[in-house]
């Protein structure tokens, strides 16, 4: 199976349990390398760039602008063009279906 990678909510700080998305710096299909700025985000105590943890195509954009998120929630998803629209869908329900927020 082709790999398919999560990009999430950052945690900036000892006490962050949640952030809210600002904007997207990149678009589907956009390809990012590790370390590139792609979105920004804020907390009650900070606001900076999201970095991306991976490198790759992006295949799908999750978070909405103004939407807050736990850390740890998945707001994108980054996969090479082998992996179908369906294998993306259930890796998302997947990941959701799963996922239990800090705190």
């Amino acid at each position: 199976m082709a790999e398919i990678k999560n990009i999430v909510m950052p945690k900036w700080g000892m006490t962050m349990t949640e952030g809210e998305f600002v904007e997207w710096s990149v678009s589907e299909g956009d390809t990012i390398a590790e370390g590139d700025k792609i979105a920004e985000a804020a907390s009650d105590k900070a606001e900076g760039e999201v970095e991306s943890p991976v490198s790759g195509t992006v295949r799908r954009l999750i978070a909405e602008s103004g939407e807050t998120y736990p850390v740890g929630a998945l707001i994108g998803v980054v996969a090479g063009p082998e992996v179908s629209d369906t294998e993306i869908d259930a890796h998302i329900k997947a990941f959701e279906d799963a996922f239990v927020p800090e705190g």
